[in-house]
């Protein structure tokens, strides 16, 4: 994000109503937490400056690590196979099953007809008979392969799927505290959204970064776009005073490249 250089705005902005930042920032105060849904504005000191609003403290540290360690685990983990697919390997192996039960019942009626004294009573019946079990005895050959096909892919994509339970299983522990983090710090996240939008003279990364205040029909997309922003920021240290997300562009094919696309959204 390219921003002129441009000084501080103040927070009675030229063209900005009063009214329209007193409802965005009643907005604000009402909006819940992004992830329990409990109104989650409550500033931990009265009165806080930029520099107390930057300032990133250990624990906070800590949590960021133990999501990175979480994702970690799962870009880890082998590849399991998607639930659909599952699915339908499911339920062909089972569709071939019951065929092949079908023809093999066909083959033993056919057969305890055939061993019937009285058949030998009536030649044409019981040629038919011996023809109709010859073609059902070759089938059985093409639908016994499509049973094997269908229970190893079955067993394949099963195969998979436990593969990646049993890794998940080994990392429960930091997939657990990478939860529990995340969860923290949306909480802490959207509190700084607030703390910043409150600021007498918000940061210009803020004010001009991320177009505050917004105009009342765009709040709910600002407000996704400002809790990206603020978590980027304090998970890959940006201190820029300008760029929202830093001048450098992370490098492609990095967990840091995909957040710097969602907070560019």
């Amino acid at each position: 994000m390219d921003l002129p250089r441009l000084g501080l705005v103040p927070h009675e902005k030229p063209g900005v109503a009063p009214a329209v930042l007193d409802q965005i920032a009643q907005l604000l105060a009402e909006t819940p937490c992004q992830h329990c849904g409990r109104p989650p504005y409550q500033s931990d000191h009265s009165d806080p400056t930029v520099a107390d609003l930057d300032r990133i403290d250990t624990t906070e540290r800590r949590y960021w690590r133990q999501v990175d360690e979480a994702a970690k685990v799962r870009e880890a983990a082998p590849p399991g196979p998607p639930q659909e697919k599952l699915e339908v390997a499911r339920t062909t192996a089972d569709q071939a099953q019951k065929a092949e039960e079908r023809l093999l019942q066909q083959i033993k009626d056919a057969e305890e007809r055939l061993s019937d004294p009285r058949a030998w009573l009536r030649p044409g019946q019981r040629m038919a008979l011996s023809g109709q079990l010859t073609e059902l005895r070759n089938a059985l050959e093409a639908v016994q392969e499509q049973v094997t096909r269908a229970e190893r892919r079955l067993r394949d994509l099963e195969q998979r799927r436990d593969r990646r339970r049993a890794h998940m299983a080994r990392n429960q522990r930091a997939l657990d505290a990478g939860l529990r983090a995340q969860e923290e710090l949306d909480r802490r996240v959207d509190q700084l959204v607030h703390a910043y939008a409150n600021l007498p003279v918000p940061p210009p990364w803020f004010s001009l970064g991320l177009g505050y205040p917004p105009k009342p029909e765009e709040y709910s997309a600002w407000l996704r776009l400002a809790r990206a922003v603020v978590g980027y920021r304090r998970r890959y240290d940006i201190e820029h005073p300008l760029e929202p997300l830093g001048r450098e562009v992370p490098p492609k094919d990095t967990p840091q490249y995909e957040h710097w696309r969602a907070a560019q959204r």
